[in-house]
C-alpha cells in the first residue's frame, strides 16, 4: 500500500548524505568520535539529510504528521503524536530543524538513492552530490510507526534543487591540530636586499580614515524546551501537551 506523500518547500539542507548510502561508524570522526561514512547498501546504511525551515513550514508539516499518525493509529499505540519539541529542534535563528531518511536496503532488496531534479524539472545524474546550505524542495512519505518510540518517519523520495550552494571544503579526519603555521598569524618571507634600495613612498599613502566601531547586538539565546512546549497550543487543533 502506497504511503501518503508530502512536499516540503524551500528548505535549507544540512548534512546532506543523499548521493550514496552512509552508515554510522563510532570511530570515523575527528579525535576518535563517531561519524557517517560511505557504505554498501544495508538495513542500517541510509540516504539522509537534515533540513531547516521557518515556523510556518514547521507548523504545516507537524500538523500533516499529526493527521497521518491519528489516521494510522492502532488501539495499542500511544494516543497522541509527540509534541513539536520532540519532533523538531529550534535553532538559534528561530528556524526549526527536521530530518528525513530512507534505508538503502529493505527486505534484502537494494533501494536506489532519492531522485534529484533541478529547478526546471530536469533529472540530475545518479550520484549527484547535494551541498550543505542548498535550498530545495523535498518529497517525503509520511510513515507512522510505533516501534522503539512512536511518531511519523519522513521517508525521503525526491529532491528538487532550487539553489545549489558552493561546496565547502572539510579536512580529512586523518588530519589533526599541530603546532606551526596559522592563517591568523602573519608570516614573513626571506629578506629581499633589493627592497632596501627602493625609494620611500610613505608620503604617497593617505592617512587612513578613522573607523567607527559598531557594537554587535547580542544574539538571542535558543528557546528552552519549556518554551517549545508552548508551540503545542499554537500548532494543531488538539492542543496536546507533552
Amino acid at each position: 500500500m502506497a504511503k501518503e506523500q508530502y512536499l516540503i518547500k524551500n528548505v535549507e539542507v544540512k548534512y546532506p548524505r543523499l548521493d550514496q548510502p552512509y552508515d554510522y561508524s563510532p570511530t570515523a570522526g575527528r579525535e576518535g568520535k563517531g561519524g557517517f561514512v560511505p557504505s554498501a547498501p544495508s538495513s542500517t546504511a541510509k540516504y539522509s539529510t537534515h533540513f531547516l525551515m521557518n515556523e510556518a513550514a514547521a507548523e504545516d508539516l507537524y500538523n500533516k504528521m499529526d493527521t497521518a499518525y491519528s489516521s494510522a493509529r492502532k488501539e495499542s499505540w500511544p494516543k497522541d503524536m509527540p509534541p513539536p519539541a520532540k519532533v523538531f529542534v529550534e535553532t538559534d535563528d528561530g528556524r526549526f530543524e527536521g530530518k528525513t531518511n530512507i534505508a538503502s536496503s529493505y527486505n534484502g532488496n537494494t533501494v536506489k538513492p532519492p531522485t534529484h531534479f533541478d529547478a526546471k524539472m530536469e533529472v540530475l545524474k545518479e550520484g549527484f552530490q547535494l551541498t550543505r546550505g542548498s535550498i530545495v524542495n523535498l518529497v517525503v512519505e509520511l510513515v507512522p510507526y510505533n516501534f522503539n518510540g512512536h511518531g511519523v518517519n519522513l521517508r525521503i523520495r525526491q529532491v528538487q534543487v532550487l539553489q545549489l550552494a558552493e561546496q565547502m571544503q572539510s579536512a580529512s579526519s586523518l588530519l589533526q591540530v599541530e603546532d606551526g603555521y596559522s592563517a591568523d598569524t602573519p608570516t614573513f618571507g626571506p629578506k629581499n636586499d633589493v627592497a632596501d634600495d627602493m625609494p620611500d613612498i610613505e608620503e604617497l599613502v593617505e592617512e587612513p580614515k578613522k573607523v567607527v566601531s559598531m557594537k554587535k547586538e547580542k544574539a538571542a539565546s535558543p528557546a528552552s524546551e519549556i518554551d517549545m512546549q508552548g508551540l503545542v497550543s499554537k500548532w494543531g487543533a488538539k492542543r496536546k501537551a507533552d
